[in-house]
């Protein structure tokens, strides 16, 4: 069963919640946590406890949120 998300939404526009989101920087397709100010590494894998590493060269990255709280 795949997860429902929402559309994308541009890099320049911040997720309101923390919390694990399907990300887009530059064609890499995965998984990044956003912390209320910072985006993670991104990871290949749905992890909701991404551990979490700063990137400052990775913070433009799109990204589209789930339609359905994750377990």
């Amino acid at each position: 069963m795949s997860k429902k998300r929402t559309s994308w939404f541009p890099a320049k526009t911040k997720p309101v919640h923390v919390g694990v989101y399907e990300t887009n920087l530059n064609g890499y397709m995965g998984y990044s946590y956003w912390n209320g100010k910072y985006w993670s590494d991104t990871s290949s894998k749905l992890d909701m406890e991404l551990r979490f590493k700063e990137r400052p060269g990775m913070q433009k990255k799109k990204w589209r949120g789930f339609k359905e709280k994750q377990a």
